[in-house]
């Protein structure tokens, strides 16, 4: 069974009119934070995933709250050091907005679950600016909509993936 057919048996990928952070209404959405209640198939994006880093890459960033859980087993896994984005600095404690060890001279890649507008993850690129050096962005889904990021982007599965995968279903069943 191939990555894309267990995203969609597992309801990670669905089927029908959906609204998007967007506002935009899409016939697809793809709920990537459902991966955590199937540890194989986390394990076998973040494999996936972890062939896409940079070799220069010697820490990893997940975006809140989708690519957390593919990073922290990529970081785990690999042993390659993390860090956690806070979407405002702490009024409280350590007063932080990064949470980690790093230092300017890192070479940082940003791991997501979904890239639409590039909005969540230009976010996380200014917060570590001046901070570490992002070399990239590796995605689970990417939807093909545009986005303008700072750095570029790399994805495992794309909507046009998807939308094949569907067309050959519906033509296999007639």
């Amino acid at each position: 069974m191939t990555m894309l057919d267990e995203l969609i048996e597992n309801n990670c990928i669905k089927y029908g009119s959906f609204k998007l952070k967007s506002n935009e209404i899409s016939k697809y959405y793809f709920d990537m934070k459902s991966i955590v209640s199937y540890p194989a198939l986390l394990k076998k994006i973040g494999d996936e995933i972890y062939q896409k880093i940079d070799k220069e890459c010697d820490l990893l960033c997940g975006v809140p709250l989708g690519g957390l859980p593919v990073c922290s087993y990529i970081s785990a896994q690999y042993e390659i050091p993390m860090i956690m984005v806070r979407d405002e600095v702490k009024s409280y404690g350590t007063n932080r907005q990064i949470e980690g060890n790093y230092h300017k001279k890192n070479k940082c890649i940003i791991i997501e679950d979904v890239i639409t507008t590039g909005g969540s993850v230009n976010k996380v690129v200014d917060i570590l600016k001046d901070k570490v050096d992002v070399i990239g962005i590796i995605v689970i889904m990417d939807r093909q909509e545009g986005y303008k990021c700072k750095v570029p982007v790399q994805s495992i599965i794309t909507k046009t993936d998807v939308v094949r995968h569907r067309l050959h279903q519906i033509i296999k069943k007639k």
